[in-house]
């Protein structure tokens, strides 16, 4: 994954306390993502409805309100689809008769593949399913309007409680439960309160988060926000900062392959510091000996993005071998794409 990106300005706080310093870094990181990393969120109007193709179930053409619908997102490929299906499929059969519809919406995945899969899961997957809509839009339109790739922390699976075409609840499918569809089923089920404390719960998921994680101690959330503001200006700073802190972490092949990966997915990277990122990915990929399947996919979109697209080819299909099982589909999809003359969405 990525180093988060942060805008450094310690500096000019010299004259407050840590907790200033870190509410007004937080601030300026917002102000600089938002547009990108926007979530839905609890109490929003359910965004727009238009899946694809419906693989089992009657279709249905919108989100009323005399229903309550679970949206779930998830894929053929994805292990912890797979082993949140019969939860799901449990709790509908549970509240079918209750005005409780459930829709699982395949996303990033060969429309090919799920009618099988949904014909192999039997009696543990008897709601509806449908593909997504990629008549206009090649990554989908549910995926992009609902739950795009590449924003952070949207990964699958991944559902949406809707009710009175608002979002009553979003969580992991395996965390929704029998009293809390009781709840949202409810009367008395009040909107604002659930923002409330969906917005609580969210603030605390990242305090923790930023917390624990060792990446995020003060040298590497100075440094991250820093790049970021220099990254946005495609200046030269980014160089001189990338290569201070490769300089300080020498023998850090996950750093190096973060940093490596930040400066490519960089809008516009091309124009100016692809050669950086190339840079930094070759370290990483020398530190780990090229063992490392997260490093070399980084690698071959930086060597696709630098016009060596067999090259890139051949790293991913060196990426794709060493893979766990759990991200082979996701590797093989990035493969194809390359091999398409097509870049794929940053994961």
């Amino acid at each position: 994954m990525p180093i988060i990106s942060r805008m450094g300005i310690g500096e000019r706080c010299s004259g407050f306390g840590d907790a200033t310093k870190l509410f007004l870094a937080m601030a300026a990181l917002f102000t600089v993502l938002c547009a990108a990393q926007a979530k839905e969120a609890v109490g929003d109007s359910a965004p727009a409805f238009h899946p694809g193709l419906w693989v089992q179930g009657a279709p249905v053409a919108e989100l009323d309100g005399d229903h309550v619908y679970v949206v779930e997102f998830w894929a053929t490929w994805c292990g912890p689809c797979r082993a949140s299906i019969p939860h799901l499929n449990s709790l509908w059969q549970t509240f079918k008769d209750k005005s409780v519809v459930a829709i699982g919406q395949d996303v990033w995945d060969k429309d090919e593949a799920v009618a099988p899969f949904v014909q192999k899961m039997s009696v543990n997957m008897t709601y509806r399913v449908t593909l997504d809509d990629k008549s206009s839009d090649a990554g989908g339109f549910m995926a992009s309007h609902w739950w795009k790739r590449g924003v952070e922390h949207h990964g699958i699976p991944h559902a949406f409680v809707i009710k009175n075409r608002r979002i009553a609840w979003i969580g992991n499918p395996m965390d929704l439960s029998d009293n809390m569809l009781d709840s949202i089923l409810s009367p008395q089920f009040d909107f604002v309160k659930a923002a409330a404390d969906y917005h609580k719960e969210q603030d605390e998921v990242e305090r923790q988060w930023y917390l624990h994680d060792k990446r995020f101690q003060s040298e590497d959330f100075d440094f991250d926000l820093r790049l970021q503001i220099a990254l946005q200006q495609n200046n030269s700073a980014a160089r001189q900062l990338a290569e201070d802190f490769a300089g300080k972490h020498p023998s850090d092949a996950e750093r190096l392959n973060a940093l490596a990966w930040r400066v490519a997915t960089r809008k516009g990277v091309e124009n100016g510091n692809l050669p950086l990122a190339k840079e930094l990915a070759e370290r990483a990929k020398q530190v780990a000996n090229s063992e490392n399947y997260n490093i070399l996919d980084t690698l071959a979109r930086i060597q696709f993005l630098s016009g060596e697209k067999a090259t890139a080819i051949a790293t991913e299909q060196k990426a794709l071998e060493l893979a766990p099982t759990d991200r082979t589909g996701q590797l093989k999809k990035i493969l194809a794409a390359y091999q398409a003359d097509h870049l794929p969405d940053a994961q």
